[in-house]
């Protein structure tokens, strides 16, 4: 028995070993592959300047005429750009800025025009024990409830809207244009909060932004979308389709660039 448990050990350990052999040996080809189809490919500096060859452009005039075009610089650097103004847009004014915004000159604007005395410096009323309160639709609304109908009111016509657009990112015109136009008009809606900062405009400002947030969330998903479509017909991508001859090592750096 004791012969037999050392067998096994022995027999799982050798196993193992091949294993760890065969896993090094699948990720020298990898990289070497990755190497043959771009030297520079593990530089950031190079994916921020990487650019179709002669070659690369050649390739894609010689494609069917059915077959989807190669991804352009000027598309890649578009998307870089607006991904990373995305970041900001819904981290920080989202998720934060407009959160404070609104409650603070809904806050403002109940101290200074439903309360007597108003508000001390913590906004809690003066001499008075009626709570701090707007009024909305004709319903009085702590600040902090006024922003949580501003977000319902923009998830829901959110939800309509994106039932609405989203079979269209699938068409690359539709996608194209869908994403262009979103985009500009979210912008143009964030533009007038330099105009925004009365509290008496806290009622404008909150269903504002909610109608805006629509336009964004169409953008992002647009622009998620296109995602896929850059990947897949990146010219590093069919570059390695075209230098590339064994079908493992296609595969892994398909696998590696697209998914």
């Amino acid at each position: 028995s004791l012969r037999f448990s050392f067998g096994v050990i022995m027999s799982s350990q050798q196993d193992a070993s091949a294993s760890s052999v065969t896993n090094f040996d699948e990720e020298e080809e990898l990289q070497r592959a990755l190497t043959l189809v771009d030297p520079n490919i593990h530089s950031l500096w190079n994916a921020l300047t990487s650019a179709p060859t002669q070659e690369d452009i050649a390739a894609n005039e010689d494609m069917p005429a059915d077959a989807p075009p190669m991804a352009t610089k000027q598309e890649v650097m578009g998307w870089l750009l607006w991904d990373f103004s995305n970041g900001p847009q819904w981290q920080v004014f989202m998720a934060l800025t407009w959160t404070l915004f609104l409650v603070q000159n809904a806050t403002e604007y109940a101290c200074t025009n439903t309360l007597e005395y108003g508000c001390d410096l913590n906004s809690m009323p003066i001499n008075s024990d009626e709570p701090v309160t707007v009024l909305v639709a004709g319903t009085k609304l702590v600040p902090e409830s006024f922003y949580f109908i501003t977000v319902a009111f923009s998830g829901a016509v959110q939800l309509v809207a994106y039932i609405m657009f989203g079979g269209l990112m699938d068409y690359g015109s539709y996608q194209y244009h869908i994403f262009r136009w979103c985009s500009v008009i979210g912008a143009l809606f964030d533009a007038p909060y330099i105009f925004l900062s009365e509290p008496g405009s806290f009622m404008f400002a909150g269903f504002w932004t909610a109608i805006g947030i629509v336009f964004y969330g169409v953008a992002t998903i647009a622009y998620n979308s296109m995602l896929v479509d850059i990947a897949e017909n990146h010219w590093l991508v069919r570059r390695a389709d075209r230098m590339l001859t064994d079908s493992h090592a296609k595969q892994k750096v398909h696998e590696l660039l697209v998914d």
